[in-house]
């Protein structure tokens, strides 16, 4: 795994996910998460989907592909939305997580 060492040790850090209009210099897409160990969870997100529609859904790809790349080993993506589902998200029971 390419996931530091000192990220395995149990320490939360927050991330700002930004995705940039280039042509505009616009934030388009985003949201906030935070890694402890070889998880990622988004906490919350946004998206300009009226003025640049499926922008929220290139900020997820390319996110999930970066967590890949780092090593991690989950992405919490927080409560089951159709949308969330829609790209290949899986709801995975209270007592499966915490056990």
């Amino acid at each position: 795994s390419n996931v530091s060492s000192e990220w395995r040790r149990g320490t939360a850090t927050f991330h700002s996910i930004e995705l940039w209009h280039t042509a505009t210099g616009e934030l388009v897409a985003g949201e906030i998460g935070y890694t402890c160990g070889s998880v990622y969870s988004s906490c919350t997100g946004f998206t300009q989907k009226d003025e640049y529609p499926g922008s929220g859904g290139v900020q997820l790809a390319a996110l999930g592909r970066w967590l890949v790349r780092c090593g991690f080993e989950v992405w919490d993506l927080g409560m089951e939305l159709d949308y969330k589902l829609e790209l290949g998200a899986r709801n995975v029971p209270r007592a499966e997580w915490a056990g």
